[in-house]
């Protein structure tokens, strides 16, 4: 099963997904890991000084939207939001669209 990590940068909030060992999935900021063993990419983060967390889902809560023609799907602690996806790819807080930012 895939397990998906927050990867916590002093400036930025990134994730990517791991299945089979390597990074299957990726948020934009981090898509040049795709296809790379996901322990070079735990090494190589651990020597930025940045935290690789296993995201718990069972934890987050959960809100969709359907807007012009896409799903939205956003995962939140009840605090802040964790992930956001747009069809199922993950997307940044930039790229979603402002009428959804004012609902959350």
């Amino acid at each position: 099963m895939p397990t998906k990590y927050h990867i916590i940068q002093r400036h930025s909030f990134n994730s990517v997904t791991e299945s089979g060992g390597c990074v299957t999935d990726a948020s934009p900021q981090m898509d040049w890991a795709i296809g790379l063993p996901f322990d070079y990419v735990r090494l190589y983060a651990e020597r930025k000084g940045w935290k690789i967390v296993p995201i718990i889902e069972s934890q987050l809560e959960l809100k969709t939207f359907e807007y012009d023609g896409s799903t939205y799907e956003i995962y939140h602690d009840g605090f802040n939001i964790k992930q956001i996806m747009k069809n199922n790819r993950e997307i940044s807080w930039d790229s979603l669209p402002s009428v959804l930012k004012g609902l959350l």
